[in-house]
């Protein structure tokens, strides 16, 4: 199992832009996706995780949030399967997510994601 530790992403609505027909990442979206691929490739190293390839792999999500606004785990998805791409699995069409849980940890928001393997 892989144990990730990470920084919560921007909100869906924060994270694209959209003109020409098409979406673009923002800055901060793509600021937080190099930060998380610089996370995961060292936790992947420390803890020896090598980037699945055309297998099954399960993150279960729990997320701490900054402040008791309402928010949607789900909208966590997208962009935590996108930023792992090439370093946890070779493909998100192989992820399945479950959300554990969810709290509020004003000090460190973040979101800790287990990693496995489904065999």
């Amino acid at each position: 199992m892989l144990r990730l530790r990470l920084p919560l992403p921007p909100s869906v609505n924060a994270m694209y832009r959209y003109g020409n027909g098409r979406a673009y990442k923002t800055d901060d979206a793509k600021a937080w996706s190099c930060e998380v691929g610089y996370i995961a490739k060292a936790e992947c190293k420390r803890q020896r995780w090598k980037c699945t390839r055309g297998r099954k792999v399960r993150l279960t999500l729990t997320a701490y949030w900054p402040d008791k606004r309402r928010r949607d785990m789900n909208n966590l998805h997208k962009a935590l399967c996108d930023a792992l791409e090439g370093i946890v699995y070779d493909d998100d069409r192989y992820v399945l997510i479950t959300d554990k849980d969810y709290a509020i940890d004003r000090e460190q928001p973040r979101v800790e994601v287990e990693i496995e393997e489904i065999l």
